[in-house]
């Protein structure tokens, strides 16, 4: 775990695709949302839809969303920090991941420090 929300208890994990497919590792861990930062060709499927609540991030794409102003990028994060943010402050825990857990659910996973 990376972060634990100071009221609601929720946690955040950082992991890899192998986390995000194993439902009772997840179910072990309190994980009840997952936020999934592969896209496009590299995508890796929502494992559990219906069971678990699902945010796409295309973080790896962050430049077809982005310009060089603040508000650009707080426009394309704000949605990720909300579902994350609701429900740690709920608290539920939260998986953050891609293929290897490292950089794309790492550098999101520290954003929401």
């Amino acid at each position: 775990s990376i972060w634990r929300h100071p009221e609601g208890g929720g946690t955040i994990y950082v992991g890899n695709q192998s986390a995000a497919e194993n439902l009772t590792l997840l179910k072990s861990y309190g994980i009840t949302h997952v936020v999934n930062c592969t896209f496009g060709a590299s995508k890796i499927p929502d494992f559990h839809v219906g069971k678990l609540s699902y945010y796409n991030f295309a973080i790896s794409h962050w430049q077809n969303y982005c310009n060089s102003t603040n508000a650009s990028v707080i426009a394309f994060s704000a949605p990720m920090f909300e579902f994350v943010e609701n429900a740690t402050r709920n608290g539920e825990s939260v998986l953050i991941h891609c293929l290897a857990g490292a950089h794309r659910a790492g550098t999101t996973g520290c954003a929401c420090l």
